[in-house]
């Protein structure tokens, strides 16, 4: 069961038939988000999206559910 703590992407995720789990790729945030893999790449790149690569990887970055929802209410603060 949901808490009130439980980070809005993992709510989106379970919305979009994704497993709930540690890290998503930046396609599987899209995809529960609603927000354009290019959007997010975007945000990435320039800082505004916590993201990491796992070591031994050279491409898939995956973004931990804490670090959306931190991306994800600047968004909204800066939105309204």
């Amino acid at each position: 069961m949901e808490s009130e703590s439980t980070p809005e992407l993992l709510r989106m995720a379970r919305i979009a038939g994704l497993p709930a789990k540690g890290a998503y790729t930046l396609r599987e945030v899209a995809r529960a988000s609603g927000t354009s893999y290019t959007t997010l790449y975007e945000d990435a790149v320039a800082g505004r999206l916590q993201t990491f690569l796992p070591p031994g990887r050279t491409r898939g970055r995956l973004v931990k559910p804490e670090w959306f929802e931190e991306g994800w209410k600047a968004g909204m603060e800066n939105a309204g």
